[in-house]
């Protein structure tokens, strides 16, 4: 073939040649999918680097690393949903646990307020003990301008933390200034924090009060699988679902959990609740929501039942920090209250609505119920 010619060769094999171009083009489009992915993989941990959320797995065992972890993860770990340690955080709910207007980190404040219990119960406390007491019993000991009630119980219902993660969670905090004593740790446990090493067998060996709530469940279950279920702890609820409801009350009980979120989220809307209180994710209308009280991003990780009803019906019962900002001049809550203009179905169903609301966690039937040790 002469320069500048035209070739009207035949092709010897054209069907390896077509094999080839596909063979090439599969490659190639194979090679673009693993960049993407790649990409995908790059930016999402970069987000979630940022959001606060990609942390790596806890290691095992009692240790800080892992409840640094448990503290600050967006899932599992509930401590900076209240809670701020310095400047790390934005949740101001509960005392900040760091260095802050407040006085020193945790551990030097946990010292001098374990003076203050030794004075007033005669048994000698020390700061460790004092903090395991603060979680065990949150009641015990209330941080001054703080009100009590607020903090729930963390190693029984929404938080459910076991023993193992509330010690990594307490030496955390001890290595934010001083060496960490595992030794130490479990000695206070035994001491002040008994009922979380005994949470495993509350449900079974020592009675529980069940507190009951209106529910999807309710409405759904037959008589017989209703009387059941009331008796059940939160836990035993989800299990009796998973394995007593046939496929379609199943299905049923779906639709029903649906609809109680969504008019519950409607009742919301329509009392203008969001005109004060916040939830991160969710979308009112065109005006922006309130920051007057206190948000309510993730209300189902951190409070019980009793507490968001006592909240709606009576707001002056817990007035959440900083006082300054949800309280009127009178020191009253500047939350209206809705006792007398919010009809039963609208208040369970709000109920429903903000216990749902948990981080990154959907909402489960076996809800509409809370569980507490008895004395």
């Amino acid at each position: 073939m002469q320069q500048g010619s035209i070739s009207t060769s035949p092709i010897r094999n054209p069907q390896s040649a077509i094999r080839n171009s596909a063979g090439r083009g599969f490659l190639q489009a194979y090679a673009f999918v693993l960049f993407l992915g790649a990409v995908f993989i790059y930016l999402s941990y970069e987000v979630t680097e940022i959001q606060g959320k990609g942390m790596k797995s806890a290691p095992a065992g009692v240790n800080a690393e892992r409840g640094e972890i448990i503290f600050w993860d967006q899932v599992k770990g509930v401590c900076h949903r209240c809670h701020m340690i310095g400047g790390r955080g934005t949740m101001t709910r509960c005392p900040n646990l760091g260095e802050s207007e407040l006085g020193p980190p945790i551990l030097e404040r946990a010292a001098l307020r374990a003076a203050e219990r030794t004075k007033q119960t005669g048994t000698t406390y020390t700061a460790v003990d004092y903090i395991v007491e603060s979680l065990a019993t949150p009641s015990a000991y209330v941080v001054e301008k703080f009100p009590d009630k607020l903090m729930p119980v963390v190693y029984t219902g929404q938080t459910d933390l076991s023993a193992e993660e509330v010690m990594s969670v307490i030496a955390y905090l001890q290595s934010l200034t001083d060496e960490v004593d595992i030794e130490e740790i479990t000695k206070s446990m035994s001491r002040f924090g008994q009922a979380i090493f005994d949470k495993d067998r509350l449900g079974l060996e020592e009675p529980v009060r069940v507190v009951n709530f209106p529910s999807p469940e309710w409405v759904v279950l037959p008589v017989d699988k209703l009387e059941k279920y009331r008796e059940l702890s939160p836990a035993e609820r989800e299990k009796f679902i998973d394995q007593e409801l046939t496929e379609e009350e199943t299905e049923e009980l779906q639709d029903e959990i649906s609809d109680w979120i969504e008019d519950g989220r409607e009742a919301f809307e329509v009392m203008k609740c969001w005109q004060c209180h916040m939830i991160a994710g969710e979308d009112f209308g065109p005006l922006e929501q309130g920051k007057i009280g206190p948000e309510l991003t993730g209300m189902g990780d951190i409070q019980t039942y009793e507490y968001i009803r006592e909240s709606i019906l009576n707001p002056n019962a817990v007035i959440v920090p900083p006082l300054e900002d949800h309280t009127d001049e009178e020191g009253r809550s500047k939350m209206p209250v809705y006792e007398d203009s919010m009809k039963l179905r609208e208040l369970d169903r709000m109920i429903y609505y903000l216990a749902s609301l948990h981080t990154s966690v959907s909402v489960k039937a076996g809800a509409g119920a809370t569980e507490e040790p008895t004395e």
